[in-house]
């Protein structure tokens, strides 16, 4: 099947900005049911490879029709401190990689969600964190394509956006999960309701704990590392003979609550604790903190290639697309 499968990419290349036989010959002509090639064609549409025309048939796309991106507006809210957040700045590094790696240009720029200042906007624009979604529609009138990171809301229908997204409510549950798997009678997650992603993983911590039957209390708390230290020195004042599980949303905040702790002479075994993000930061064993990683890279290199695939296409492409996160190979979850 995998030859018949490439046999119709060779085809679509071969064929390219022409209209592709009808789905019977094609299929009688590959040697394959028609439900079968209706899958295949889902996925060379969804690579921007092939594109249907209602009433009129599926097309070749001509990928070297559309226009060359030559140069990327990075536009980042300006409530992300991109000096304090360590996972902020890791990405928007890998962004510029990625973008120097194609050979791009690129120009930086802050935006918020109620700012109207004119924006220079290039060949293609990336969007970084919550504004983003308040200035989707005004830039996307022009027609470039726009890729959108650190948002939690679908792609609006007929448009040249796609959203990249981390799926954080999985993780929150799967922290909760290994932290009840390792024997803790208590769980206490930390973050701030008002930031989108941490309030994915304190529901889904939230509904884990609930099916086991366990109960899980929240601490609202400034996500830096000064605010999870004095967390930390809080919690070592009423910490108990029970083994309490802490779940905490991002890294840098982890590495202040841990620390706060380890200052109070609270034991790492005594008071497991599930971070977020996988930065190097949290990777020695000293602080006993299992983190959740973020394909960074992975997201930075899709990015690029997302917003090329959308400049290809002709029509409204716009799709979300969800990261899973996962444990360090050499971590894995608490036990």
């Amino acid at each position: 099947m995998e030859e018949k499968f490439s046999a119709l990419r060779e085809l679509v290349g071969r064929m390219a900005g022409q209209r592709l036989p009808g789905e019977r010959e094609l299929a009688e002509q590959l040697q394959v049911s028609r439900p079968t090639l209706r899958a295949w064609l889902d996925i060379l549409e969804q690579e921007g490879s092939v594109q249907r025309r209602q009433g009129s048939g599926t097309y070749a796309v001509n990928v070297q029709a559309g226009p060359a991106l030559r140069s990327i507006s990075l536009l980042i809210d300006a409530s992300l401190k991109l000096g304090d957040d360590p996972f902020i700045s890791l990405l928007v590094d890998q962004l510029l990689a990625s973008i120097q790696a194609e050979h791009m240009q690129c120009s930086i720029e802050r935006i918020s969600s109620s700012g109207q200042a004119p924006l220079r906007l290039r060949d293609g624009a990336i969007l970084i964190g919550q504004a983003g979604q308040a200035l989707i529609q005004r830039i996307s009138a022009p027609g470039i394509p726009i890729v959108c990171m650190l948002l939690t809301s679908e792609v609006t229908s007929h448009a040249r956006v796609s959203i990249l997204q981390t799926a954080d409510r999985e993780a929150g549950a799967e922290s909760a999960a290994s932290l009840l798997r390792a024997g803790c009678q208590q769980l206490l997650f930390i973050g701030k309701q008002e930031v989108s992603a941490s309030w994915e993983r304190w529901q889904g911590a939230q509904q884990a704990a609930q099916q086991a039957g366990s109960e899980i209390a929240f601490r609202s708390c400034s996500l830096n590392y000064q605010a999870g230290l004095q967390m930390g020195r809080e919690l070592a004042e009423t910490q108990t003979s029970a083994r309490r599980g802490i779940i905490v949303t991002n890294d840098w905040l982890a590495l202040g609550v841990r620390t706060g702790l380890l200052g109070k002479g609270i034991p790492l075994e005594q008071s497991p604790l599930v971070s977020f993000d996988g930065l190097p930061m949290t990777e020695d064993p000293a602080l006993g903190i299992a983190s959740l990683q973020i394909p960074i890279a992975t997201m930075a290199e899709d990015a690029i290639k997302e917003l090329q695939r959308l400049a290809r296409h002709r029509l409204p492409a716009g799709r979300a697309v969800r990261y899973p996160l996962s444990w360090r190979p050499e971590q894995g979850p608490i036990l």
